[in-house]
């Protein structure tokens, strides 16, 4: 599955470009929520009906981890794990690659702050549908895990809407991997290689975007393969910094100093880098993403305060 997934966004990138991105992910969207909204009504009624669903959610023995109803707003989980979202979510979002190099291609700075907000909004419907999902899974399969209940829940339908509903899990990954994967090649190309590069012409331009293309998403398959825990660490430890830069430009341009977010991101890293092989820091600090939150914050303020370049 990793490996034909990785095809399909190899070949969609190398035939479409950013066009064939862009594309993809207008046509992704919308197999998503039909495929979402069909699945979780064929769910419902295999349940007798909205009403069958209120009484067997309320009718679940083991309640919700803070002994909340399952169809609380916020009675399921405590305050700290509410929190610890709305802290965590917005930079693991906003600091993706793909959506970054979509906020600073907009035609202004107002376009791009509109875009990051109705992107926002866009999604709010599928977490309502996806809780949906996640309430059927454990009144059919009570014992299933968590990451594969919507999986369950929509292969125990009739195979047609069964094939639709993965089609829309399938366009999630797909439209994700091919935006990622377009912004990882024109890092590459234009920032990297683009300066170096003698020959000027457009030929030479697409031959080496296309070799890019296919490196990275090699490299990308070998580290789904081998090392996703280490990608996933790595990542989450340098979303601080990078979520500080795009809303600060976006949102808070006069916090900004010349310094700010190279000082900001050169410390992120060295405590990353630290806590990855001194085991002291380690041992002392288990989630460094506890860490890098705060530590990011002082420093950026600290830059705010004391670096008088503007």
């Amino acid at each position: 599955g990793i490996l034909i997934t990785a095809v399909v966004f190899i070949v969609i990138c190398m035939l479409g470009g950013l066009f064939g991105a862009s594309l993809a992910n207008l046509i992704n969207v919308i197999v998503i929520y039909v495929a979402l909204i069909a699945c979780m009504i064929a769910g419902l009624h295999n349940l007798g009906g909205w009403d069958a669903f209120i009484a067997s959610a309320n009718a679940i023995p083991d309640s919700t981890t803070a002994g909340g109803s399952w169809l609380s707003l916020t009675g399921g989980l405590s305050l700290a794990t509410i929190a610890s979202y709305f802290v965590s979510e917005p930079g693991n979002r906003i600091s993706t690659q793909s959506n970054t190099q979509r906020a600073l291609a907009a035609k202004d700075s107002r376009t791009a702050r509109r875009g990051i907000i109705i992107a926002a909004l866009d999604t709010i419907p599928v977490c309502f549908i996806s809780a949906i999902f996640g309430i059927i899974a454990k009144i059919q399969f009570p014992d299933v895990p968590t990451a594969q209940a919507m999986s369950i829940v929509i292969t125990s339908l009739n195979p047609f809407l069964s094939g639709i509903g993965l089609a829309g899990l399938w366009a999630v990954n797909v439209s994700s991997g091919v935006a990622l994967l377009m912004a990882c090649v024109q890092l590459v190309c234009f920032d990297v290689l683009a300066p170096l590069r003698r020959d000027k012409t457009k030929p030479v331009a697409k031959s080496q975007s296309r070799i890019v293309l296919f490196v990275i998403g090699a490299v990308t398959l070998a580290c789904a393969y081998l090392a996703t825990d280490i990608v996933k660490t790595i990542l989450l430890c340098i979303t601080p910094a990078f979520f500080l830069a795009m809303i600060s430009m976006m949102y808070f341009p006069r916090l900004l100093k010349k310094h700010t977010m190279v000082i900001t991101q050169a410390v992120a890293y060295v405590f990353f880098f630290a806590w990855l092989f001194i085991p002291a820091v380690k041992a002392a600090f288990p989630t460094p993403i506890y860490v890098e939150w705060p530590l990011c914050v002082a420093v950026f303020f600290l830059c705010y305060i004391f670096d008088k370049e503007p």
